[in-house]
């Protein structure tokens, strides 16, 4: 009986022993990042006295799942927000403002109209012109200098993502160790493994699971590994497949990488990916979208009249070639692919990408995606063999405002299924550029002025309506200046509504009966594809006559230039927008896009915070709740002190008895 009670109080003196240092053990650690809370289970025996079974951590891995998750999701509102409210403040600066720019330009042209002979206003448009220009390269500069900081910060949180996870499977072979060979419960080395899930947590989302050795294994949201047993896989950025200057996300299996969705990634990581292929891409092409229409519109424009010195208008801006990615197993690398806007058709222009895919020697197909990736439901297909092609090769793309030209490689022909990717409106803000030497090349006269004969009867005036074209390959103009002897040079009306268009030597080249519309005479007449139109005032008077010649020394004319000002609020964008309304949707959109994340990272952080508390409700370590166990397991420890003493002096009173 002695015997018993002494193992029974000894028992109980190391159970409450293990109880004290267990409470020791949490109330030391009671602000180490990572630890949960630990509780010391005993239980009884069958001869009497109490057995410490084992030492656990108190975890809910429910609620710690539900923390890494809300860390993910909360780290990436705060890392995008960062981002997002940095683009906001540049691109909704007024000082910055692409808008301000445009109107200081339009300005000067307008204020170079009032006075087409003045130089120094013509120098001041110049200037502006080159101000608004630079405005556009500095912004999409910032784009660019945006992706670059994003791809550094992205290779930063990926070193980072597998030095942790090589830290976690390092884990593992240490609690294996202990727990098999050691035959102790790692409950530490377990608490250090979940604070490292939870600092990958804060850079990508994952999902944690256990094997049968309970060793803690790491997925990806989508289900791909990245740390089994001792194994990890490592993330990388590679370079895509068809643009080696843009960068895709894999993961690396040794023997080959498989790319991963860059949707829903969470943490940093997801946030770093999105602004940059999301939101950067988004400015980089709406900026280059505005940056080919402008450049187009004014061109063309501009070609329609006369500059300073009396020649014909050449282009204001110019534009760096589109760049075109092709996939390293097509037929021949020397294949010479090139894709331009076609001038005058800028407004069909996308922030699209598309493929073009030979499907024989002689047709292609163009499909298109939008900045996600996704098919757009667009397909052009192309024969070469049927197409015409303009002087200088180039074949148009219907539909899409581009055009292309195709080159094979002399001694290869193109195949089934070579494969050449662009992106019109990528980098076309960087590439944009002044290409005219002064402000006297403003092309702002009419090539063609037009009077009505002194010896006319009625009171009906002519009037120029229009200037179509000036290419003297395609129209009734001339190289150096001038009008073709062939080209409509007179109007008159045999009767009031009948009349003759005449040619220079006073041929007539068409007749025009029952007109009740003086408007556009010419193309009333079949004559459109002069270039020029003209229309009179009111109902002539028989034997009327008008005159129509080129413009050989008008300087004070601003016909062109008012219809070069009247582009400033033209719907001449995608979906119908002028340039001040394209880049003020695009303002909108950074600065809609950051207010929302503010939001969500506001509410990521009340949901985040909830987390932690539920999970310290019960991992947590409670030094009230710590402090009454130490009183309770001194007692104990006490009593059972007692008992022993008990025990001895028991059996000194049997020894005593029995001498």
């Amino acid at each position: 009986m002695a015997a018993s009670l002494y193992s029974i109080g000894l028992s109980g003196i190391q159970a409450s022993n293990a109880l004290i240092t267990t409470t020791g053990q949490n109330t030391s650690n009671v602000n180490t990042a990572g630890f949960n809370r630990q509780t010391t289970v005993l239980s009884s025996t069958l001869n009497g006295g109490v057995e410490v079974r084992d030492t656990e951590r108190v975890v809910d891995q429910f609620l710690n799942q539900q923390v890494r998750a809300d860390t993910s999701l909360n780290h990436y509102y705060e890392k995008f927000y960062q981002l997002a409210s940095t683009a906001d403040e540049i691109v909704g600066d007024q000082s910055v403002s692409l808008n301000t720019y445009l109107d200081n330009m339009f300005s000067a042209l307008q204020s170079v109209n009032a006075d087409p002979t003045n130089l120094a206003t013509r120098d001041s448009a110049f200037n502006n012109f080159n101000n608004m220009v630079s405005q556009y390269n500095e912004l999409a500069g910032f784009v660019e200098d945006q992706n670059q900081l994003a791809n550094n910060q992205l290779n930063s949180v990926i070193d980072e993502i597998n030095q942790l996870s090589a830290q976690v499977a390092n884990l593992n072979e240490k609690i294996l160790v202990q727990e098999t060979v050691g035959g102790r419960v790692a409950n530490e080395l377990r608490d250090q493994q979940e604070e490292l899930a939870r600092s990958i947590s804060e850079m990508i989302e994952v999902k944690l699971s256990y094997d049968s050795n309970g060793l803690m294994e790491l997925q990806l949201k989508n289900g791909q590994p990245l740390v089994l047993q001792d194994d990890t896989k490592t993330l990388k950025l590679s370079p895509n497949e068809l643009d080696p200057t843009e960068y895709d996300l894999t993961l690396d299996f040794g023997r080959y990488e498989i790319g991963l969705n860059n949707d829903s990634l969470g943490g940093q990581l997801g946030a770093l990916m999105d602004y940059r292929n999301d939101m950067l891409t988004e400015m980089d092409r709406r900026l280059g979208q505005q940056a080919i229409v402008l450049a187009d519109t004014m061109n063309e424009q501009n070609k329609l009249g006369l500059d300073y010195n009396g020649e014909y208008g050449k282009n204001l801006f110019s534009l760096d070639a589109v760049q075109i990615n092709q996939k390293a197993d097509n037929s021949s690398l020397s294949h010479s692919v090139k894709v331009r806007p076609e001038a005058g058709k800028s407004s069909e222009i996308t922030t699209d990408t598309y493929n073009l895919t030979m499907t024989s020697a002689t047709t292609f197909d163009v499909k298109g995606f939008d900045a996600n990736g996704k098919a757009n439901g667009v397909l052009v297909s192309v024969d070469l063999a049927t197409a015409v092609p303009s002087a200088d090769g180039y074949v148009s793309i219907p539909g899409l405002g581009i055009e292309v030209r195709l080159q094979a490689d002399p001694t290869v022909p193109f195949e089934n299924g070579d494969l050449y990717q662009f992106t019109p409106t990528s980098g076309a803000a960087r590439g944009l550029d002044v290409s005219m030497g002064s402000g006297e090349q403003l092309a702002l006269n009419a090539p063609v002025t037009v009077s009505s004969a002194s010896a006319n009867i009625s009171d009906a005036n002519i009037s120029l309506s229009n200037i179509t074209d000036t290419d003297p390959a395609t129209s009734s103009f001339v190289f150096g200046g001038g009008l073709d002897p062939a080209a409509p040079q007179s109007i008159r009306f045999t009767l009031s509504d009948e009349y003759e268009v005449l040619d220079g030597g006073g041929n007539v080249l068409a007749t025009v009966s029952g007109v009740t519309d003086y408007n556009n005479l010419l193309d009333q007449a079949g004559l459109a594809a002069s270039g020029y139109d003209v229309s009179i005032s009111s109902v002539p008077t028989p034997g009327d006559s008008f005159a129509m010649a080129f413009n050989t020394a008008g300087r004070g004319d601003n016909f062109n230039g008012l219809k070069l000002a009247e582009l400033q609020n033209k719907g001449v964008i995608e979906g119908g927008r002028s340039f001040t309304q394209s880049y003020t949707a695009l303002v909108t959109n950074v600065g809609s896009e950051a207010r929302s994340l503010k939001l969500n990272l506001d509410s990521s952080d009340i949901v985040l915070q909830q987390s932690l508390n539920r999970r310290d409700e019960v991992s947590g370590v409670s030094m009230d709740e710590e402090a009454v166990k130490l009183v309770r397991f001194q007692q104990s420890y006490s009593a059972s002190a007692q008992v022993i003493t008990a025990a001895r002096d028991t059996f000194q009173a049997l020894l005593s008895a029995v001498r």
